[in-house]
């Protein structure tokens, strides 16, 4: 398929992260360079671009998903304050990043 998070193996995204599991409607993935501590991101495990595209189901089980895991970042790491960010300008697949911010 080609796709960065579909693909079972990866090239690109196995040189950047670690597998951490699959989730209700999604996939969490840590980052090798831990520059925040704890850095993920969570891929919904259909393909889909956009939120928009998501049914009421799939949309409200990926938002459990995202919450459950910047929860557990929050609790393992200690940090501050969790900023999440979706962007798809090079990876048009739906998915979130989920960067913990420490004081300081």
């Amino acid at each position: 398929m080609g796709c960065f998070y579909c693909d079972e193996h990866h090239e690109g995204r196995e040189a950047i992260m670690y597998k951490v599991g699959e989730m209700e409607a999604g996939v969490l993935y840590l980052f090798k360079d831990q520059a925040h501590k704890g850095r993920c991101a969570l891929a919904l495990k259909n393909h889909r671009k956009e939120l928009c595209e998501c049914g009421p189901e799939e949309l409200a089980a990926f938002a459990r998903d995202l919450a459950r895991a910047s929860g557990a970042v929050k609790e393992l790491w200690g940090c501050d304050k969790i900023n999440l960010g979706s962007f798809g300008d090079t990876n048009p697949h739906l998915h979130f990043h989920i960067v913990p911010k420490y004081e300081g």
